[in-house]
């Protein structure tokens, strides 16, 4: 059987057992009184529900003796979740070799793409089930990965768990592979290896991980921090116009989440990306002005401009449907940003009801878990929306 159906079939009945636990807790009773007559505590069950552990067939066993099932369904419960393991030993068994603490190269490089394919992707369906793929994958090759035998892989599978589980809204754990990376790539020497770039390269978006995961849990102070140790990096220094629009968006991130930040330095931040993507001619550059222009709009939007906000915004506006490169992620940022204009000023009829459809609608098709909490706790529940 190939990786990639082995991968499926996991990721399917994974699901299942998830979607199954959620439907009855929906319908049988709150967490709390459900942990209760199962034996459970309640941050096991919600690991469980999140996705985040995986349920034995003992636990499962147990879950559904607490349910007014059918025996047939209690059956079928506990054989999804002894499927769950018997798939995951499988692919345990492919993606192993004979060298210990090394991967399968193919099956990393696998791995990488659908991290990538992902956060492309045009199909939003599609990037849902690449996120959760990778996020599995990575996390289980990592557990066979010796950073002292194969740090590069080591390296790059943590970068693909890491930017999964951001989006999947796992930002703890996300902030767990960015600093376990970081202490990695610290011991790298660029002379040892035959591509010395490669290492400039992941010294650097180790500690990108490490802030970009500080911003999702809303640490500004300690997300500034490490936005300043990155410019201390001589591989930044040496990939300056690669990293520099990055590292820009980071620092505007890292402002905007303090009670008060300068707009002047957000404008200078963003000016300097601008001029860059106006210059360098990066296949990738109209993204980046697309992603820089949200951020300037929410800066400008926090300090209650909101016809400068509305001129940049509406410029994107005009942009984002021509521009290549642009997946789920992207999409519902600027959807996101554009229901906020709206809503800030307390304008909440179809203007508003349009982005904020399109923004729930594309968040909850591509699986962006991450994405969906923000618009919960922006617009409310919403729940005819989702």
């Amino acid at each position: 059987m190939e990786f990639l159906s082995l991968a499926e079939q996991f990721e399917i009945e994974k699901e299942t057992v998830r979607t199954l636990l959620n439907s009855v807790l929906a319908e049988h009773g709150a967490e709390k009184e459900f942990a209760r007559r199962t034996g459970l505590s309640t941050v096991h069950l919600s690991y469980l529900r999140k996705g985040k552990r995986l349920a034995s067939v003992a636990t499962a066993k147990q879950i559904a003796a607490a349910l007014p099932w059918t025996t047939e369904q209690r059956e079928r419960f506990v054989h999804h979740a002894a499927q769950v393991w018997r798939l995951k030993n499988s692919l345990w068994r492919n993606t192993q070799r004979n060298t210990p603490g090394k991967p399968n190269q193919e099956v990393v490089d696998i791995v990488r793409h659908a991290q990538n394919d992902a956060t492309f992707a045009r199909d939003a369906a599609a990037a849902q089930r690449l996120y959760r793929r990778a996020a599995n994958m990575a996390e289980l090759l990592l557990t066979q990965t010796d950073p002292n035998q194969d740090p590069l892989n080591f390296v790059e599978l943590s970068f693909v768990a890491h930017d999964a589980l951001c989006v999947l809204n796992r930002s703890d754990e996300a902030l767990w592979h960015a600093k376990r990376v970081r202490l990695v790539t610290q011991q790298l020497n660029r002379k040892d290896f035959r591509d010395p770039e490669r290492v400039d390269f992941m010294q650097v978006n180790a500690l990108r991980c490490e802030a970009v995961a500080l911003h999702n849990l809303h640490l500004a102070r300690p997300m500034q921090e490490v936005c300043a140790q990155v410019e201390t990096l001589e591989g930044l220094k040496r990939g300056e116009q690669f990293w520099r629009p990055w590292l820009n968006r980071d620092k505007i991130q890292a402002l905007m989440d303090l009670p008060r930040f300068s707009i002047r330095e957000v404008e200078m931040l963003a000016r300097q990306v601008f001029r860059l993507c106006d210059s360098r001619g990066d296949a990738y550059d109209p993204l980046m002005v697309l992603l820089i222009s949200q951020s300037l709009t929410r800066a400008y939007m926090q300090y209650e401009n909101f016809d400068k906000a509305y001129q940049v915004l509406n410029q994107a506006h005009a942009d984002v449907d021509t521009i290549p490169h642009v997946g789920p992620l992207h999409r519902v940022l600027f959807f996101k940003t554009f229901a906020q204009w709206y809503w800030l000023q307390g304008s909440h009829g179809d203007e508003w009801c349009y982005f904020a459809d399109k923004a729930f609608a594309l968040a909850t098709e591509a699986g962006l878990e991450h994405q969906l909490n923000e618009l919960r706790q922006e617009f409310g529940t919403l729940h005819s929306r989702e």
